[in-house]
């Protein structure tokens, strides 16, 4: 009868060698097991629900502590908060400022892919620090529940109970309290693990830098809300310049309000409001033969400070670039920050589908341009989708979409 494998591995292994295998294995195991415990972690788990939250609520003891954004779910777990102020827990929670440009930020990165505009997201920040101060103020005659809202980069969700705190993370697209979790544990007074000691610190250093919930935060969050965007305030400005370019021409002039009227919920989505940004000292040269079909995108850029030098075509451009290398020499660099251009243009010796391309290729040749060559390059034009790959690869940027070219020339 033939014997099966396992029965010729046994043959051949004896008592002291299996044994020694078993030994390593386990060794190898609590090894791992043994590296998490000293920084800290416990445990490592898949979200962190309300459920969960008011389990571990119940069991404390001591005290409670959020950092969040916001949670999320404050529905769910406000009674947890209040029963745990009764029975005399110390209650932090720490969201973010509604009304600062981190949570503009965070909250497009959760939901702009969702088609939900950061100002509809800011409510929700604002909705729950709302409910914190109405339950602060009517259910805690002892004041053990304290809230807070800071501004800084949301980086770590924290919920803590007693020694031990429920991390997560801010992923695009996840929220903190979807994400992976690690459980960290102070496990002795006498014995404080390296991530056990940072999470604390984080959260304290954030705590003692925060500003105390009041009204006048609330109020100016809620007015904030309807505040109008640097995309909004440009709308007007682009409209007229439509207006003076075809003042003969209604039916040009319709389908220029309309085009304009497509792209503004897209840029409100990704300009920041009510705190934009401050870009003064920036420099962009635009080289396009129809200037007026991105009167929106240039205002609204204005509106963060940027200087935009406008050119309508490959010669202008050229001569505007060799004047800053003149100037610009000594310092061995550009005067423009950035370049936007489109790709079809109308030249003087006809019709160039490839003059975008041209211009790119003449500024990162060897020649006269060439103190322009690491300056970032957009192209920016409804043939993107033309270009070939080597030079898809070889620019800053490629879009046909208004949006995406704001936020490139914001990260550029």
């Amino acid at each position: 009868m033939t014997k099966d494998s396992t029965t010729l591995v046994r043959e051949h292994l004896d008592s002291a060698v299996l044994e020694e295998n078993i030994s390593r294995a386990i060794d190898e195991h609590l090894g791992k097991v043994d590296k998490c415990k000293t920084v800290g972690i416990v445990q490592i788990f898949e979200g962190f629900d309300s459920t969960q939250f008011r389990k571990r609520c119940q069991e404390a003891e001591k005290s409670v502590r959020i950092l969040d954004a916001w949670t999320g779910q404050l529905d769910a777990i406000i009674g947890s908060l209040q029963e745990a102020a009764y029975r005399g827990l110390d209650v932090q929670i720490l969201l973010l400022k509604p009304n600062s440009p981190q949570a503009w930020y965070r909250i497009r990165d959760l939901f702009g892919f969702k088609g939900i505009s950061p100002t509809e997201g800011g409510e929700s920040i604002r909705r729950e620090l709302a409910r914190l101060d109405a339950l602060r103020r009517e259910n805690d005659p002892e004041n053990k529940i304290r809230v807070k809202v800071y501004d800084a980069i949301p980086t770590a969700s924290i919920y803590g109970f007693d020694d031990t705190n429920i991390v997560g993370t801010h992923w695009r697209r996840l929220s903190s309290m979807e994400s992976t979790q690690l459980e960290v544990v102070v496990p002795a007074r006498d014995l404080k693990p390296s991530l056990a000691s940072a999470v604390h610190n984080h959260f304290m250093d954030l705590w003692d830098s925060a500003e105390e919930l009041t009204h006048d935060i609330l109020q100016a969050a809620e007015s904030n809300a309807a505040s109008s965007t640097p995309a909004v305030d440009a709308l007007p400005r682009a409209l007229v310049q439509g207006t003076e370019e075809y003042k003969d021409q209604p039916i040009r002039m319709r389908e220029f309000v309309q085009r304009q009227a497509r792209k503004l919920p897209e840029l409100q989505k990704v300009m920041p409001a009510p705190d934009p940004l401050d870009l003064s000292g920036h420099q962009i040269l635009w080289v396009d033969d129809h200037p007026i079909n991105n009167a929106l995108e240039v205002q609204t850029l204005k509106q963060l400070g940027i200087e935009i030098i406008q050119v309508q075509s490959t010669e202008e451009a050229r001569k505007l670039l060799r004047k800053s290398h003149q100037i610009s020499r000594k310092a061995d660099r550009s005067k423009f920050d950035l370049i936007v251009s489109d790709l079809n243009r109308d030249e003087q010796d006809g019709t160039n589908p490839e003059a975008g391309r041209e211009l790119f290729d003449h500024i990162q040749g060897d020649g006269d341009l060439s103190s322009h060559r690491h300056v970032p390059f957009i192209f920016y034009s409804d043939s993107v989708s033309n270009l070939d790959a080597g030079t898809k690869a070889n620019v800053y940027g490629a879009t046909d979409e208004a949006n995406e070219l704001i936020n490139l020339v914001i990260s550029a």
